[in-house]
């Protein structure tokens, strides 16, 4: 039997895989298909999954190489064309969980309104023993597209990959995901262009749970995969402000300048001038592009005295 809903879960850590499936085990409404597709990795995610085959209509498949270690939106693309004739699609995660009535509260909504393209769950954060350790920024019951950005790129929301239900077609009409070396902003940019013509609707109910573990929260300080992180996030704010136009030049150049101040205690001037240059020399040309990349870079051993000051006095040194 086929249902509309289809929930993919590209898999590369074993470590909570089962809590994954207890989550859907428990759903209320089992009217989805689970897709698995392993990323080229030895874990045994096959046993863990037999487990559950009566109790989840599941489809696994294991790939034989490692995709997502070098184009992760590869990997997802190719986790949704295992799916069959769905007309939704849940890109969940191979360690986060659902309420029990999730599934259920989907439905419902369909009931009520299946207009939009895209449709979102607030979020409760857990621990590795499935705690809730706190609870995410909330989501009014329809959010513009726009404001979405301007939320998300001004750290006034938290947004995660799983917690997004999008209809199928408009995702194959508007070209999937939107590519970004290490997907960093893939997500983000993909929910601002399937939420453009009728914004978000929040599912109003139970709650995603994204883990927070030491298998995630890790940062990353080392130089080279900092430049790699800050040339991307040119690119995405490029992104934002060709292809929501009202996000205007002034809002994309101040988040633009937000994230390279944030970055100052790692960088020197050298290691950050590409990434300044691919923003600011970026076509169609930022409007005085030339002027602050000249005054960003004349001033920047400046800004890395500015954050270090303002992190002493605020006890985050």
């Amino acid at each position: 039997m086929s249902f509309p809903l289809a929930i993919v879960v590209p898999a590369y850590k074993l470590r909570f895989f089962s809590r994954v499936l207890d989550s859907l085990a428990a759903q209320t409404d089992k009217r989805f298909t689970l897709y698995v597709g392993i990323d080229g990795v030895d874990a045994d995610f096959e046993s863990v999954a037999s487990r559950y085959a009566g109790s989840i209509p599941m489809v696994v498949r294991r790939f034989d190489d490692n995709m997502g270690g070098s184009d992760l939106v590869g990997q997802w693309h190719r986790c949704i064309e295992m799916i069959g004739e769905e007309e939704w699609i849940w890109l969940f995660s191979d360690d986060d969980m659902l309420e029990s009535g999730c599934v259920e509260a989907f439905y419902s909504q369909l009931d009520r309104d299946s207009s939009f393209d895209l449709y979102h769950y607030d979020v409760d954060i857990i621990d590795s023993d499935d705690r809730v350790v706190k609870s995410a920024s909330r989501f009014p019951a329809v959010m513009d597209a726009l404001d979405f950005l301007k939320r998300k790129n001004s750290a006034s929301i938290d947004s995660f990959v799983v917690e997004y239900v999008f209809r199928r077609d408009t995702f194959e009409r508007l070209g999937r995901f939107v590519q970004f070396d290490m997907a960093w902003g893939s997500d983000i940019a993909t929910w601002a262009k399937l939420g453009r013509e009728k914004g978000i609707a929040t599912i109003q109910g139970p709650h995603v749970l994204w883990r927070s573990s030491d298998a995630n929260i890790t940062p990353n300080t080392e130089r080279s995969g900092l430049i790699r992180k800050l040339s991307i996030y040119a690119d995405y704010m490029t992104w934002c402000r060709v292809n929501f136009l009202a996000y205007g030049d002034w809002m994309a150049s101040y988040h633009m300048f937000r994230m390279i101040f944030h970055y100052t205690p790692y960088l020197r001037k050298r290691e950050v001038e590409g990434a300044i240059a691919r923003f600011y020399g970026a076509k169609p040309e930022l409007r005085y592009g030339r002027l602050q990349k000249w005054l960003i870079m004349s001033v920047y051993p400046l800004l890395r005295l500015v954050h270090t000051l303002v992190h002493l006095k605020s006890g985050k040194a």
